[in-house]
């Protein structure tokens, strides 16, 4: 993170702060000086249990500049340049010094929290070994089939069984297929689609998300424009949302006043973000809940018909964990790694691409969220649940048939009432649900198979098998 420059400063952050500059790379920390990290042991007095406080509660937009932002990025030591002077770099220029490491903070205009307050408080995450930015991330920057020559295949070890070596096996056979798709000039999409159907590969996962949302072009030739323009647009974006607040926070008299910012959806947002994930290192640092703050926000913003509704910060945290995961050497980032000592260019692409590929996931259920909630009762309405169900009911009495022929009537309905499920996970009602869908797809059709009734009352009411 960026020391801010402003006087407010507690000193538990100034020790923070000093403790960053000294660190040589941003990616490693010596053991004796992750240990000297002072631990928070208690709460403080002036934060309440539950709620959420943000840095971004207040931005200086007037403060942001070139010359911020390149002074900034000389304060920190990385082991090659952070200056980035591929395409992707010069689409911010940058939002450091407003978004990333807010200078200190004392007020809210929020209605329902007092006006002054201490400053935020983020959970500290544990400190443990660092990763490695890789250094081709400019490259995958332009373009995300960079990586794909960069994957690591799994090796066998020597002492594994047959079972195991065939299952690797298996998994890099699987990866060269989708590898030898995504390098393809057009790429197929429904080829795509099929070959994704029963998983994708972590080393894959990334491209291949954002080529099925369709946020990237199947034309290799029009990727790297496109991927130009769109995140372009994005951080425009976050500018345009927060530009308003810069207006309403210079104002010292009404410390306490709109900023600009829609106060509802921005106070669901900070109470959501720090509650994401929390049982994982990545998503207690700073760089991370800012960086879902913005993409949460201006989402919110750009959709006023549903607006921010809660839950939809879990759905675009895989996005933004895998999107992240391509520019760093060790695949599990989840410990071990600050997303706000990665060069800038990385953090406004993984931002952009979350953003973008998060609509495009939410295009298509939007109607789930807004007032009646349409989209769910149009489902409801066209019974697609229920005939479903009905196929999940045989695919229950298919699984137990044996036990079941064998038993009289009560003694079926006692086993139905308590069925020995209690110990499934999450692969046995995949698997439950994977029959159902085979039944319905080779029998809903069929004329001979569910017949019902001509006059105005509902099919399902006269079904017969």
């Amino acid at each position: 993170m960026f020391s801010g420059s402003g006087s407010g400063k507690k000193p538990q952050q100034q020790l923070q702060a000093k403790e960053m500059v000294q660190v040589g790379s941003p990616f490693w920390k010596a053991p004796n000086q992750r240990e000297t990290t002072p631990k928070r042991t208690s709460r403080e007095s002036g934060i309440v249990v539950g709620a959420a406080y943000s840095h971004a509660d207040i931005l200086r937009l007037d403060q942001l500049s070139s010359l911020q932002y390149e002074e900034e990025k000389k304060k920190i030591a990385l082991g090659q340049s952070a200056i980035d002077d591929s395409p992707g770099a010069t689409l911010s220029p940058r939002l450091d010094g407003s978004f990333g490491a807010f200078h200190s903070r004392r007020y809210s205009n929020s209605a329902d929290i007092a006006i002054e307050r201490p400053a935020p408080s983020y959970p500290l995450p544990k400190k443990s070994e660092g990763k490695i930015l890789r250094p081709q991330y400019k490259e995958i920057l332009r373009d995300p089939a960079n990586a794909l020559h960069l994957i690591n295949y799994p090796s066998i070890p020597a002492n594994a069984t047959p079972k195991e070596a065939e299952a690797i096996n298996s998994k890099i056979s699987r990866i060269d297929k989708f590898k030898k798709l995504l390098q393809a000039t057009s790429i197929s999409l429904p080829e795509l689609r099929k070959l994704a159907w029963s998983g994708v590969p972590e080393e894959v996962r990334a491209m291949t998300w954002q080529l099925l949302l369709s946020y990237l072009p199947t034309n290799s030739e029009r990727r790297v424009a496109t991927l130009e323009r769109k995140r372009k647009e994005y951080l425009d974006g976050v500018r345009q949302a927060f530009d308003r607040a810069g207006v309403g926070a210079q104002s010292a008299a009404n410390p306490g006043k709109a900023r600009g910012l829609d106060e509802a959806i921005w106070h669901q947002i900070s109470i959501d973000v720090p509650r994401t994930n929390p049982h994982l290192e990545l998503y207690g640092y700073e760089a991370t809940q800012r960086s879902l703050e913005r993409i949460l926000y201006v989402w919110a913003v750009r959709h006023p018909a549903s607006g921010y509704v809660q839950g939809i910060n879990d759905l675009v945290t895989p996005f933004w964990q895998v999107f992240l995961s391509v520019y760093i050497a060790d695949p599990n980032i989840e410990t071990g790694m600050d997303p706000g000592q990665l060069p800038r260019a990385v953090l406004d692409a993984v931002e952009a691409d979350s953003f973008w590929c998060l609509t495009k996931l939410l295009d298509g259920i939007q109607d789930h969220y807004i007032v009646a909630q349409p989209g769910i009762q149009r489902q409801a309405e066209e019974q697609g649940f229920s005939e479903f169900h009905l196929y999940v009911c045989a695919a229950f009495l298919v699984k137990w048939s044996d036990k079941l022929v064998k038993m009289d009537f009560q003694e079926i309905m006692m086993f139905l009432q308590s069925l020995p499920t209690k110990d499934w996970g999450e692969k046995d009602i995949e698997m439950l649900l994977s029959e159902a869908y085979i039944w319905q797809s080779l029998f809903k059709g069929s004329s001979a198979h569910l017949k019902g009734s001509t006059t105005g009352r509902s099919p399902l009411g006269n079904l017969q098998l």
